[in-house]
């Protein structure tokens, strides 16, 4: 539980001790930023011969990302900002031991999970009045994001790639519902920056699961709650007076 509320405790810290600034950031540019996500992840199999829906052992996922956006100004409270922002992971799913190949030797695997994601996320931020002269806000967006999950094997060296016909792999679009809290502060006279704090809910896995306890494949999706850290700059929107 500590380490889920490690980054809201630094933003709630920031927000007390960063000095203010009189900067309006409300139309600035977002380039770059860079972010860290962990997912936890709650599997789903759905069992439609027998109408019951089987959940398995939650999973981790540690990425990282990029984004870029644009701020828009709707009044002195609030604004509008639309990001675009790629993620990528990899995670170790599973370890086979002595399994036979099809060269006749035996070998330990070990079963490799790759999630990319790409999206647009608007969302609407609701600027705070200044407390002890900090800059931050309240955010939340609904977002569309396309992402792929793809499996491969590998000896434990990771020096050959293993083929199995019955390694998973999906491609989708999803929604995404996300939402946090941010404090921003001048970098300079003319550059900001903002530390973003994140939770997003999605949905990014799905696919038909073809195994040797079932053949004939099997319903098989992943809710994702994700939790995610961001540091960005703000670039000031020259066709606007600061």
């Amino acid at each position: 539980m500590g380490n889920k509320t490690f980054p809201f405790l630094l933003l709630i810290l920031l927000a007390l001790r960063t000095q203010g600034s009189e900067f309006n950031f409300s139309s600035a540019f977002i380039l770059p930023g860079i972010s860290v996500s962990y997912s936890n992840r709650t599997p789903f199999r759905n069992h439609d011969n027998i109408d019951r829906v089987e959940q398995l052992t939650s999973k981790k996922l540690l990425s990282l990302g990029a984004l870029a956006g644009k701020r828009f100004p709707i009044n002195h409270k609030f604004r509008l900002q639309i990001t675009a922002d790629v993620h990528y992971g990899r995670n170790v799913a599973d370890t086979l031991f002595n399994v036979s190949l099809t060269d006749e030797t035996i070998r330990d695997l070990l079963r490799y999970e790759y999630i990319f994601s790409a999206g647009i996320l608007p969302q609407i931020q609701h600027q705070l009045p200044l407390q002890n002269n900090a800059n931050s806000y309240f955010y939340a967006g609904v977002g569309l994001f396309y992402s792929t999950y793809k499996e491969k094997l590998y000896d434990f060296n990771q020096t050959i790639t293993i083929e199995d016909s019955q390694l998973s792999s999906s491609s989708r679009f999803s929604f995404a519902l996300k939402t946090g809290i941010g404090v921003e502060f001048p970098v300079s006279n003319k550059i900001g920056g903002a530390v973003v704090y994140g939770i997003k809910f999605w949905r990014p896995v799905e696919y038909n699961e073809s195994r040797d306890l079932f053949p004939m494949g099997i319903d098989y999706r992943e809710r994702f709650i994700t939790h995610s850290l961001t540091i960005h700059l703000l670039l000031p929107d020259p066709s606007r007076s600061q």
